[in-house]
């Protein structure tokens, strides 16, 4: 047995709406069904300044809920509890893009570091050959003398020799 659509757009004020829009979860008109599973709801939020409620119906599973109040200021957030409680599954549309967003960064994460892990040259380095030590300067002006130290031996010697 089919139930008939829920027209009313709003539970305060009894106005109906000309069209009756489709429940996201079941893809269908919103019926009376879909208002006991907790698929649609009325706005409990209180009115500026005016005693009652809003009353106007949206889609719980929708990103912000009731147009004029969405959950990210506060309000409607008993209903969403009230309908985790029944399905514990239950997520917005915004946390399950959040989650497939972190689910995206984390698996571009995982192939940098395997990306990174591959690249990596895990060979032994390889050392480079002592440089040879630099030759000593005998005069102030800053020119080498490669054969220093063989001229003070041959003088040593030519000294002894003479003595």
């Amino acid at each position: 047995m089919t139930r008939p659509a829920l027209m009313c757009r709003n539970a305060a004020t009894g106005k109906i709406g000309s069209l009756s829009h489709k429940c996201q979860e079941c893809g269908k008109q919103a019926t009376s069904e879909c208002l006991k599973k907790g698929h649609v709801a009325y706005c409990s939020a209180p009115k500026n300044n005016k005693a009652g409620f809003c009353g106007i119906r949206f889609n719980v599973k929708s990103r912000g809920g009731c147009m004029e109040h969405p959950y990210h200021e506060g309000f409607n957030r008993e209903i969403v509890k009230e309908r985790r409680a029944k399905d514990p599954d239950f997520k917005t549309d915004y946390e399950l893009e959040m989650d497939a967003k972190t689910r995206a960064e984390e698996k571009a994460a995982a192939e940098e570091v395997e990306e990174r892990l591959y690249n990596t040259d895990w060979s032994k380095p390889q050392f480079h050959a002592k440089a040879t030590p630099k030759q000593k300067m005998n005069n102030k002006q800053g020119k080498k003398q490669p054969l220093a130290k063989h001229i003070a031996q041959l003088q040593r010697c030519t000294r002894a020799s003479k003595r």
